[in-house]
C-alpha cells in the first residue's frame, strides 16, 4: 500500500517544505491543522479567541495522529496554557513538536490578545501568535546502509512567525481575519523566510446561542456555529464550518468539515469540575486522500477555575449593569438626546455656549453635584470627575452628563428597592467617631465606615456558631452580584445585605436624643444644637427581627408619638424665620408633614432632602445653613452675594477650610425644623434655584 502512494507521499512532503540549498535541511513549518479546535486551544483559529467569549484559563495536552493507515504519518503534540488572563486581555503560551517523516520542528509559541470596548455589547478584539521553532533532519529516523554525506551535511533552521488577528463582536456575533504567517524571519539568513513559506489567511464567521430555558444539566449551555474561509499560495481556497453544543454540566458535542481534512465528530466529558477529557475523530474525503485513513486527536484539559462557576461569571459580566459613565450614556442617551438638537441649532447657540464656558467654574460645579448626591452614588461622581479630568469638556457637555447621572441613579435607587432577597438592610449610625475598616462581628458594623457589607456564614456552619463572614463593597450593584455568587456557589448561606451610611440625620438625632430624656418622640423639635451633647444611642437599624436579635440594637425605628411638643417661638438677629406661622404650621411634627404643607404653598416644590452635608468650620455659630452656590473664587462668590442683595435677600459667605471653596447661605437656623421650613418653602418663596443644607459645628 505504501508503494501504492509513494507519488502521493512526495507531494505531501513538497507540500509541507521545501529545500533551501544543498547544504540546508528541509523546513516543516509551524501549521497546525487547528479545523476541530472548537472548544479549546482555539487561539490557533484566531489568536483573539484566548480572549473573545472566553471564560477560564487552562492547561491543555494535545495530540493529533493524522492519516493512520501509513507510517511515519503527520504527528503534532503541544502542551498548552491558555485562556482569559484578566477581564480585558487573553494570554497563553506552549511548546510542540511535530514529525512528517523524517522531518521534524520543535519549539515554542506565545499568544497575546486585548479587547476595546466601543460600546455596550461591542467590542473588538486584537491579538497575535509568535512562534519560534527549529526545524529539519531528524538523524535518528533515517535509515541507510552506510551514512550519507549529504543527510549528515545538512543543517536544521531556526524561524520565527508573527501571525496577527482581529475579531469584532456584536451581541453573539464575531467576524474575524488571521494572517497566518504574515512575518517569517529565518536566522540563518538573517532575513525573511520566502523559499518554503506558504502564506496563509483566513476568515471566520461565529454565532453563540445561549439555551436560556436550560435546566439542570443544561443550565447555562450555549450552541456555537462557525463558518471558515482560508486561503493559501499552495492549496488555494477553501471552506469548513464547525457546530458545538456547549454543556458546562457535564462536557461537549462538535461536529465539522472541511475541503481538505473531511468530516469530523467528536466530544468531551467533565471527569470534575477541572479535570475534562476531549476525542475527536477524522475521515478526509477527499479524493486521492480517503484510503490513507482516519485522523485521531485527543486532548486532556485542566481548569484554574471550578468550571461551572467561571461560566457564571462570563454570564454576569456580560448582563450586569454598569458603573460606567460611557454606559450611563449609551443607556439613556435614546431618552436625553433628542432628534431638534441639530448642527444649525448647535451653530446659531455658539456664541451662547462660549459665554457661558467663560464664567463655568467647572470644580464649583463638582462641588455642587456632591452636595447634591447622596453616598450611595458616590461611585458615579467618581466616574465623571474621572472622566472630567481627562478631557475638558464644555458647560453644555457637562450639564448633559450630569443629567445622565442623576437618570441613572434614579434607575439604580429604583432597581434597589426591587431587589427582592437582595434588599439591604439599612442600618445607621448617627454617633461621630472611629470607624472600622475591616468589621469581623455585627457589633463592628455599628461602627463600620459607609458602604454595603455581605453578610453570611459557611454552608458547615451550625446555626449557634456566631462566626460570620463579612464583605465590603463600594456600591449597591456590587454587593448584589457578590450576594448573588455567595447564594449559587452553595458554599455559604444565609448570605444578605447590610448597607451603613454615617450620614447625619438631624431628624433621627432628635428623635433618639428625645427618647433618651423625654416620652415624646418622633418629632421634629426646636432645639439649639450644641457642641459635644453626649448620645447613649447612635444606632439605627431596619431589619427582620432575626437580624435585629443578632445586632442587638439599642435605638427603634421610631417611637410613637404619645404627645405634642410646642416649638420655641423663631430666635432674632442671625438665626431667624422670616415667614409669619399660623396654627396649622406650628402642628406640623415630621418632615414628611412639613413637605406637604409647602408643597401647595409655592410655585415649585422641592423634592425630599437626599441627604445633610456635615462640616466643622473653626469660628462658625452652631446651626442648619441653606446653601445656594458654591464657587472655588472669592470675587465670583462676592459677585452672586451682590445680586441676591438686589433680589432683596441678605445672604453671607464661608470658606471650607478642607476644599478652600466659598460657599454662599441664604439662611441659617438653630434647629432643623426651621431648616426644613425655610427648604420646602424655597426661603419664603423668594429662591427656586437649588439649595442645600448644611450642618455646621452641630456634632
Amino acid at each position: 500500500m505504501i508503494k501504492k502512494y509513494a507519488a502521493l507521499l512526495l507531494l505531501l512532503f513538497i507540500s509541507a517544505f521545501n529545500i533551501l540549498n544543498a547544504q540546508d535541511a528541509p523546513v516543516l513549518t509551524f501549521s497546525v491543522p487547528y479545523q476541530n479546535n472548537v472548544r479549546y486551544n482555539r487561539f490557533l483559529v484566531n489568536p483573539a479567541f484566548s480572549f473573545v467569549r472566553e471564560d477560564n484559563t487552562y492547561i491543555t495536552l494535545y495530540h493529533r495522529n493524522q492519516w493512520v493507515q501509513y507510517d511515519d504519518s503527520p504527528k503534532m503534540y503541544m502542551l498548552s496554557y491558555n485562556g482569559k488572563f484578566t477581564d480585558r486581555a487573553g494570554f497563553g503560551f506552549g511548546i510542540y513538536q511535530q514529525r512528517l517523516g523524517v522531518i521534524s520542528s520543535f519549539g515554542g509559541i506565545a499568544n497575546y490578545a486585548y479587547n476595546v470596548k466601543i460600546k455596550d455589547k461591542f467590542n473588538v478584539t486584537l491579538g497575535f501568535n509568535v512562534a519560534y521553532y527549529n526545524s529539519g533532519i531528524d538523524k535518528n529516523r533515517t535509515i541507510t546502509e552506510e551514512p550519507d554525506p549529504v543527510l549528515m551535511a545538512m543543517r536544521n533552521n531556526s524561524l520565527v512567525s508573527i501571525k496577527p488577528g482581529i475579531n469584532v463582536g456584536y451581541k453573539g456575533f464575531d467576524v474575524g481575519f488571521y494572517a497566518e504567517n504574515f512575518v517569517d524571519y529565518d536566522f540563518k539568513s538573517a532575513g525573511m523566510a520566502k523559499l518554503f513559506t506558504n502564506k496563509t489567511y483566513s476568515g471566520h464567521f461565529m454565532y453563540t446561542y445561549p439555551i436560556a430555558n436550560g435546566k439542570d444539566l443544561f443550565k447555562d449551555s450555549d450552541l456555537r456555529l462557525m463558518l471558515r474561509g482560508k486561503t493559501s499560495e499552495e492549496f488555494g481556497f477553501g471552506l469548513g464550518g464547525s457546530l458545538m453544543a456547549n454543556f458546562p454540566s457535564f462536557g461537549w458535542l462538535q461536529t465539522g468539515i472541511d475541503d481538505y481534512y473531511g468530516v469530523a465528530i467528536g466530544a468531551g466529558f467533565h471527569f470534575t469540575k477541572r479535570l475534562s477529557l476531549g476525542y475527536t475523530f477524522e475521515r478526509t474525503t477527499k479524493e486521492g486522500l480517503v484510503n490513507l485513513g482516519p485522523t485521531h486527536e485527543i486532548t486532556m484539559i485542566f481548569a484554574f477555575k471550578d468550571r461551572e462557576i467561571a461560566k457564571k461569571q462570563l454570564l454576569e459580566e456580560q448582563n450586569k449593569p454598569k458603573d460606567t459613565l460611557a454606559a450611563i450614556e449609551e443607556k439613556l442617551k435614546e431618552d436625553l438626546i433628542k432628534p431638534k438638537d441639530s448642527i444649525e441649532v448647535k451653530r446659531d447657540s455658539i456664541a451662547a455656549a462660549e459665554k457661558a464656558d467663560a464664567s463655568f467654574d467647572r470644580k464649583a460645579e463638582l462641588e455642587k453635584l456632591k452636595l447634591d448626591m447622596d453616598s450611595d452614588n458616590q461611585h458615579l461622581i467618581d466616574a465623571l470627575i474621572k472622566e472630567d479630568s481627562v478631557a475638558k469638556i464644555r458647560k453644555t457637555e457637562f450639564d448633559q452628563k450630569v443629567k445622565n447621572l442623576k437618570e441613572y441613579a434614579e434607575k439604580e435607587k429604583a432597581a434597589k428597592e426591587q431587589a427582592g432577597e437582595n434588599k439591604p438592610l439599612e442600618l445607621k449610625n448617627i454617633k461621630q467617631g472611629k470607624r472600622i475598616a475591616d468589621p469581623k462581628t455585627l457589633e463592628d458594623l455599628k461602627h463600620a465606615e459607609d458602604g454595603y457589607y455581605i453578610v453570611s456564614k459557611d454552608i458547615k456552619a451550625k446555626d449557634s456558631d456566631k462566626a460570620l463572614k463579612i464583605e465590603k463593597r463600594k456600591t449597591f450593584t456590587e454587593a448584589a452580584n457578590t450576594a448573588g455568587k455567595k447564594r449559587e456557589s452553595g458554599k455559604e448561606k444565609g448570605v444578605y445585605i447590610v448597607h451603613v451610611d454615617n450620614n447625619p440625620n438631624p431628624e433621627l438625632e432628635e428623635q433618639i436624643n428625645e427618647s433618651n430624656n423625654k416620652p415624646i418622640t418622633n418629632t421634629l423639635q426646636n432645639e439649639t444644637p450644641q457642641k459635644n451633647q453626649p448620645r447613649e444611642t447612635s444606632i439605627s437599624l431596619s431589619r427582620p427581627r432575626d437580624i435585629a436579635a443578632e445586632t442587638g440594637s439599642e435605638a427603634e425605628e421610631g417611637a410613637k408619638d404619645t404627645s405634642s411638643a410646642t416649638p420655641e417661638k423663631p430666635r432674632e438677629g442671625l438665626f431667624s424665620l422670616s415667614h409669619p406661622r399660623d396654627i396649622k404650621e406650628e402642628s406640623l411634627k415630621t418632615e414628611e408633614d412639613i413637605k406637604e404643607f409647602y408643597s401647595g404653598k409655592t410655585a415649585k416644590p422641592r423634592e425630599t432632602v437626599k441627604k445633610v452635608n456635615r462640616l466643622s468650620v473653626e469660628g462658625m455659630e452652631p446651626g442648619f445653613y441653606i446653601i445656594a452656590n458654591v464657587f472655588s473664587g472669592q470675587e465670583n462668590a462676592e459677585n452672586f452675594v451682590n445680586k441676591m442683595g438686589e433680589r432683596g435677600l441678605k445672604a453671607g459667605i464661608f470658606l471650607n477650610p478642607k476644599n478652600n471653596f466659598r460657599y454662599v447661605y441664604l439662611k441659617k437656623h438653630y434647629t432643623w425644623r426651621e431648616a426644613l421650613i425655610s427648604y420646602y418653602s424655597n426661603v419664603d418663596n423668594s429662591y427656586f434655584d437649588s439649595i442645600w443644607i448644611m450642618s455646621i459645628n452641630t456634632n
